[in-house]
Parts: C-alpha cells; structure tokens; sequence
C-alpha cells in the first residue's frame, strides 16, 4: 500500500489503523497509527510531518488505484524510527480532536 501526503510525497506504508477515543464514556477524538516503510534521515521525516502536510492522507494500491483518504489530523503524538534491513519503518501516530 501506498500512502500520498499533502506535498505529493508518495511512500510505501502498512494499512493504517483509526480508533476512536474516549474519556468518561464520551468521544473525545481519533488516533491513527501509521508504519512507513522507508529509511529516511531525520530531515526528510521533520519535512513530511508538517500538520498542513498531514492533514489529508490518500492511499493507494502498489499499482497506483486509489483506495480512501483520511483527513483532519492535527497533531502527532508519537513518532518511532526503527532502523533496519533492508529496511526501516517510521512508527507515526495522529490525533484529531483531542
């Protein structure tokens, strides 16, 4: 799967998962998880987390069909960087609403 940011930026990721959040019983928001599957220096990673360039996520097949789109994320809450062979991951994760 691929997933495109708001800059065009177009990198190979695992499904996305959404969850609702709650606090007292009553929805407060979401929180998306999302593993990109790429090594990138810390530059290119502060360059593709801006708020305005994750606002509206697209995702596609390997072929290039578009499958759905998430959008309104505001915030990230958590970032890992796993480095690996032959390749990394990129742990990020969203909020919106919170």
């Amino acid at each position: 799967m691929l997933v495109k940011f708001k800059d065009n930026t177009t990198k190979l990721c695992q499904n996305p998962t959404e969850q609702k959040l709650f606090k007292n019983g009553e929805p407060i928001g979401w929180v998306c998880a999302l593993v990109i599957m790429d090594d990138m220096s810390s530059t290119e990673i502060d360059n593709l987390i801006t708020p305005e360039n994750f606002s509206e996520l697209d995702f596609f097949t390997d072929d290039g069909t578009e499958l759905f789109q998430i959008s309104g994320y505001e915030k990230i809450t958590s970032l890992v960087v796993r480095h690996g062979q032959p390749t990394g991951t990129i742990e990020i994760q969203l909020t919106k609403g919170v």
